[in-house]
C-alpha cells in the first residue's frame, strides 16, 4: 500500500505519475501487486490520464471477454454475465506479448453486499497447488487454443462476436491480427470466425 505523504498539495492526477512510475519500478517485482491510494482519481478520464502519463507501452486488447473503451487506454471489466463469478486467470496470456502489468481501477464502488472484488493471486502457488503429476501432464502434452467466434449480424448480443474480441468490424485487420501472433483462422459461411494456434503452458517470470 502506498500513499501522497500527508500535506503533499493536490496535483493533477499525470502529475502523480512520474512518482508511482519510480515507486512501481523500484518495489513491483519484490511485491507482485502494489495498492495506490488518495491519488486524485476520481473518473475514467483521471485514471485515462493518469495510466497514459506513466509512460508504459500499453498492449492493444483484443482478448475474448467482452468489454468496451471508455477513455483512451481505459476499458471496462468483463460485461458478460455479470451475475458469475469469474475465477483467476492471466489476461491474455495467451498471446505473444504478455502484459508487464495490469492496473485496476474502481469509478463506481458496489453496493453493499454486491461482491465486486478483484483478488489476486501469485501463479507461483497455484502451480504448487496443481501438484506435479497435472503440470507434467502439460508439460508433456502442451496446449492448443481453439475458438469459435460469432458474427455479429448474426448474434448482435453476444459478447463472444469476432466484432467484439478483436475490436473491429473488418475482416482485414482481424486477418492481419491473426498474421502477426501466428494463428490460423478460418472463416464460415454465416461470417463466424474459428481461430486455432498452440500456445506456451509455461511462461517465466521474474525467475519463476
Amino acid at each position: 500500500l502506498a500513499r501522497p505523504a500527508s500535506g503533499s498539495a493536490a496535483r493533477a492526477p499525470k502529475e502523480w505519475a512520474p512518482v508511482a512510475r519510480r515507486l512501481l519500478d523500484e518495489r513491483f517485482k519484490e511485491n507482485g501487486a502494489i495498492l495506490l491510494r488518495g491519488l486524485p482519481l476520481a473518473t475514467r478520464m483521471d485514471f485515462s490520464e493518469f495510466y497514459l502519463a506513466l509512460g508504459y507501452e500499453p498492449v492493444v486488447y483484443h482478448g475474448i471477454a467482452s468489454r468496451k473503451e471508455v477513455a483512451p487506454g481505459v476499458f471496462t471489466t468483463n460485461l458478460a454475465l455479470p451475475h458469475r463469478t469469474i475465477m483467476m486467470h492471466n489476461d491474455l496470456v495467451h498471446d505473444p506479448v504478455v502484459a508487464e502489468h495490469v492496473f485496476l481501477f474502481c469509478e463506481a464502488p458496489p453496493s453493499a453486499g454486491a461482491g465486486g472484488e478483484t483478488p489476486i493471486a501469485r501463479n507461483a502457488d497455484w502451480a504448487a497447488w496443481l501438484g506435479e503429476e497435472v503440470v507434467d501432464r502439460f508439460r508433456r502434452r502442451g496446449l492448443l487454443r481453439r475458438l469459435h467466434s460469432p458474427s455479429a449480424a448474426n448474434e448482435p448480443t453476444s459478447p463472444r462476436t469476432w466484432q467484439r474480441r478483436f475490436q473491429t468490424d473488418d475482416p482485414r485487420e482481424v486477418e492481419a491480427l491473426c498474421r502477426e501472433l501466428s494463428e490460423s483462422l478460418e472463416w464460415h459461411a454465416d461470417g463466424g470466425l474459428t481461430t486455432e494456434r498452440t500456445v506456451p503452458v509455461f511462461r517465466e517470470r521474474y525467475g519463476e
